[in-house]
């Protein structure tokens, strides 16, 4: 069977977006950009990867062992912790098939859910991948982009420009608005916009339903939020420019008013009818009132149903620590300063469904630590204790951790794991420079 062709896949751009497949043989294959001619890319092999890394090109200093080459590479590290080159399969006009490490050059990863990611080449040449299957689609140009948040260069969580309703819709932020992608019929996945016109999105979430919470700016600059209800209708929420969203468990829809509006901080969007129920006041003690400009971390911590917050900003009167925004057994705000965890401030942080990991800067001497935290009554144990300045970090939901980082004893950058019970391996020393991506896929 042929792939790579509209018969093979149209990413339908419904309102006014152009339908897009692969090159119809005019332009020689350039839309694939792998300079082979009528040549498709078919398969990415990473069915059995857990996490997936760009290795960049060597740097000014020297090559990197693990990669040689003047262009970055992509690798995968299996569950048995052995690091491979991902193999591309390429398809041609006649159902020919040919399998190599070669030809395309990986600049990013984004991990849509546990069954899809998308994979870019440069412009013009992105792939949808199924995780599972290893097939590959030709996607667009429009890559969920975490830099429309104003916090982005604090690490602002994954949720606040990729999120999901219960029919398996897929939200993001991409060129100012939010986009809707709808992978039911994997032949023809439909890309809609559905924040309003001349809004500037900076951060969304999306309850179970399909209904909208988004904070915006418009082309006069104002700043707002606005609720945009699943059939199209929209109502504007109660608040002062800085906000946050998430949702529950169950997919109910909640966001932070920094306001001095009646009732509590943290509020329920209620869709039929449409209401605003108080949840919590998110006022640590000591503290008259708390302006958080959005938070850097948010984490859904299923098995112990907790919901925490991360603010890593220290001034005014925004308090910096964990924020316990959601649990199943009180409607009561938490609140617990990083000193908890003998930490000034944090650098990284994930979660698993069981527990939470900060590494950042130590109490005292100042050193590089990672901890990993119970929700539950904020007991912790001290994972890497200064021999590692860690770079990038991941967790698996039964807490397995993949980290990329400086060892502090000899210089050398490494990619690492460290098991549930904490046992720190390492998998690679050959590298000369950070990764460019490192991303869980499962």
């Amino acid at each position: 069977m042929k792939k790579g062709f509209l018969g093979i896949l149209a990413l339908t751009l419904i309102f006014g977006m152009a339908v897009i497949g692969c090159d119809d043989g005019d332009n020689n294959g350039e839309n694939n950009g792998n300079g082979n001619g009528n040549v498709f890319l078919s398969k990415m092999n990473v069915s059995d990867a857990t996490n997936l890394f760009i290795a960049p090109a060597y740097s000014i200093i020297g090559r990197s062992a693990r990669n040689t080459s003047n262009a970055n590479k992509l690798f995968k590290i299996t569950e048995d912790g052995f690091i491979q080159e991902v193999t591309f399969t390429y398809e041609d006009e006649e159902g020919n098939l040919t399998t190599s490490t070669e030809t395309l050059i990986p600049e990013t990863i984004i991990v849509l859910n546990g069954n899809y990611l998308i994979i870019s080449f440069g412009y013009n040449n992105n792939y949808l991948v199924n995780t599972n299957t290893e097939a590959c689609y030709v996607y667009t140009n429009e890559l969920p982009d975490p830099s429309n948040n104003d916090n982005s260069n604090s690490g602002l969580y994954s949720g606040e420009y990729i999120s999901y309703d219960e029919n398996g819709n897929i939200y993001f932020i991409a060129d100012n608005g939010i986009k809707k992608i709808s992978v039911s019929n994997i032949n023809n996945v439909s890309i809609s916009t559905v924040s309003a016109q001349n809004d500037i999105v900076n951060s969304f979430a999306v309850d179970k339903h399909g209904n909208i919470a988004y904070r915006a700016t418009n082309s006069s600059g104002n700043n707002y939020l606005r609720y945009r209800k699943a059939n199209g209708g929209y109502e504007i929420l109660p608040s002062i420019w800085q906000s946050s969203f998430w949702t529950d468990f169950n997919g109910n829809l909640y966001f932070y008013e920094q306001s001095y509006h009646d009732g509590k901080q943290i509020k329920r969007i209620d869709p039929e009818p449409y209401s605003l129920i108080d949840y919590a006041d998110m006022i640590p003690l000591g503290l008259e009132y708390n302006n958080i400009w959005g938070f850097h971390y948010l984490f859904k911590i299923k098995n112990k149903n907790k919901i925490i917050a991360i603010n890593n900003y220290k001034g005014g009167n925004a308090a910096q620590g964990i924020y316990e925004v959601f649990n199943n057994d009180s409607d009561q705000f938490g609140f617990v300063g990083f000193n908890t965890f003998n930490l000034i401030s944090i650098n990284i942080a994930t979660a698993s469904e069981n527990y939470y990991y900060l590494a950042g800067t130590s109490t005292g001497t100042p050193k590089i630590i990672l901890v990993k935290v119970n929700p539950l009554d904020n007991s912790f144990s001290t994972l890497i204790d200064g021999d590692y300045d860690i770079y990038k970090l991941t967790v698996s939901n039964d807490d397995i951790l993949t980290f990329n980082a400086l060892q502090m004893s000899n210089g050398a950058i490494v990619v690492g794991q460290i098991s549930s019970d904490g046992v720190v391996t390492v998998l690679d020393v050959t590298l000369d420079s950070e990764l460019t991506v490192l991303e869980r896929i499962r």
